[in-house]
């Protein structure tokens, strides 16, 4: 989640419906789409139309991903990230024929409100893999220590990691928050403000 209250709150996801219920503006993630783009261009090794539209999209999408950061003005970021996308949408309105390249087009056509948040402000990401990197850790624990075998297991340590990654996010010390926590649950309330 990116930005400073929650009327402006962005959240920065793979396509998953789930996602859909949370009250937040949604940004989609680049690098999925990434993903599904490769994944057309192999299949389609012999389609003229295919290997035109995929590398195209591609690398418009891994310059709006650059783009995360930058430390130029506002209105300079805006005037940039705006060319892009009117580049990204001439391409994606552009007549197809083959199933794969409309396939394509039709995410950014039919969801173009979650695809273009990053275009508001440099600070808000158009990948989400930031949260990827982090869940790694986890992930690796989780299979070398066969410490979660059980269901109850599972979710104590997502559980856990969740809170205290959250605790982390918000400026608090970890272990102090549990240990506060813990003491007084009423504590929980320092990871809502």
């Amino acid at each position: 989640m990116f930005g400073q209250g929650k009327r402006d709150l962005v959240l920065v996801t793979d396509r998953y419906a789930g996602y859909n219920k949370v009250k937040a503006l949604h940004q989609y993630c680049y690098v999925h789409l990434l993903r599904d783009i490769k994944k057309e261009k192999e299949t389609f090794p012999e389609e003229p139309e295919v290997q035109c539209f995929c590398p195209k999209l591609s690398a418009l999408l891994k310059k709006a991903i650059g783009m995360f950061g930058s430390g130029e003005s506002l209105e300079s970021y805006r005037k940039r990230a705006l060319k892009i996308k009117e580049q990204i949408m001439k391409i994606c309105r552009h007549p197809a024929q083959h199933p794969a390249v409309q396939s394509l087009q039709n995410i950014f056509r039919e969801k173009e409100d979650r695809l273009f948040q990053w275009t508001q402000s440099p600070d808000i990401p158009c990948e989400n893999n930031y949260a990827e990197r982090a869940l790694r850790p986890l992930v690796i624990t989780r299979k070398i220590s066969y410490g979660s075998q059980s269901v109850r297991g599972m979710k104590t340590r997502e559980i856990l990691t969740t809170v205290l990654h959250t605790a982390a996010a918000r400026g608090l010390e970890p272990a102090a928050f549990l240990e506060a926590f813990l003491n007084n649950p009423e504590n929980a309330s320092l990871l809502f403000s």
